[in-house]
């Protein structure tokens, strides 16, 4: 069965159905991040054993496609949530019910030869390679037909729904913009809040977890999750495509702080990474890192209400004094 996006219209939200995603491999337990190195398809040298690659990093200038000798390497998802297609046309089905295609893409970057090394473990300036190849593919799928929205996330960690261990980021372009984006969006047209809520954070100082020339970091005052960081531009920016090289520079040295920060003060963790961006004059930009310490349990499903454990400025101290 090919993806499918319906719409849910008590919650008014809309799901991705992806049933062959149940065949992906599921290798990866937290605290062991060996576990399926003998076979782990993203490792160097099993090139063959993913779907040929649409973009590679390399030293060599010799190198050919699906080889050895690669840095970061860019792939399709082989088990994806959406698909290319044609443009796709909403369904009705018995007046209430709506779906339509799952037509989109969903890519992988394998971020490293090496099996087990998270982001705190490279040096800033390889960070921000891997983070001009996110640059560079959000650029190219904005450019298809139908793409709505780019979604960038990292998964690191069985907690944050990672399946595989070997380091990687997943990026899918979507045919619609999805709940937390436009919600973000809506409340953006109507008042430039995330500059007001940097310029807050910046007044007080004791969210703060780091900053440079263009970007600060902070623990948002409502938090949803435990040591939740954000890194925001410090003006106005509302595409992570447009990101100059020294920006992302930036970028990575406070990613580096923040995840190497967080393992000295509460050790190994699962997070998620996501990049919230859009090409909208009242967006804003924005990186999350969401430790996933806990998972949800019910009060969290059955309300959207999430219970977090750590004051926020305790979350801010506690990271900058692990720097």
């Amino acid at each position: 069965m090919k993806p499918e996006i319906r719409y849910e219209p008590l919650k008014n939200v809309r799901v991705l159905l992806a049933p062959g995603r149940q065949s992906r491999p599921i290798q990866l337990k937290f605290g062991n991040h060996d576990r399926g190195k003998e076979k782990c398809p993203f490792c160097e040298g099993r090139e063959s054993m993913t779907p040929p690659e649409i973009w590679a990093l390399s030293d060599d200038p010799g190198r050919k496609p699906d080889t050895p000798g690669w840095k970061i390497r860019v792939i399709p998802n082989k088990y994806p949530a959406l698909m290319p297609g044609k443009k796709p046309r909403p369904q009705f089905i018995d007046s209430i019910y709506e779906k339509m295609d799952g037509i989109g893409h969903h890519e992988l970057v394998i971020e490293t030869p090496e099996h087990n090394m998270d982001i705190s473990d490279h040096p800033v300036e390889f960070i921000a390679e891997i983070l001009k190849v996110y640059r560079l593919r959000y650029r190219e799928l904005w450019r298809e037909p139908t793409t709505k929205y780019v979604q960038i996330f990292r998964n690191w960690g069985p907690l944050a729904g990672a399946s595989l261990p070997h380091p990687h980021t997943q990026i899918l372009a979507m045919p619609f913009v999805p709940e937390y984006p436009q919600r973000e969006l809506l409340a953006m047209k109507k008042r430039p809040i995330l500059c007001e809520m940097l310029q807050k954070e910046l007044e007080h100082g004791k969210r703060i977890v780091g900053e440079t020339d263009d970007f600060v970091a902070f623990a948002p005052f409502a938090s949803r999750f435990a040591f939740e960081t954000w890194i925001v531009p410090r003006e106005h920016r509302p595409d992570f495509g447009e990101a100059d090289d020294d920006e992302l520079l930036q970028i990575a040295g406070l990613l580096k702080s923040i995840v190497t920060g967080l393992k000295r003060a509460i050790g190994e963790f699962s997070y998620n990474l996501i990049v919230h961006s859009m090409p909208d004059r009242y967006f804003h930009y924005h990186i999350e890192i969401t430790p996933r310490i806990a998972g949800l349990a019910g009060f969290e499903v059955g309300t959207g209400v999430n219970i977090n454990t750590v004051l926020p400025e305790d979350a801010a101290w506690k990271i900058k004094s692990s720097f």
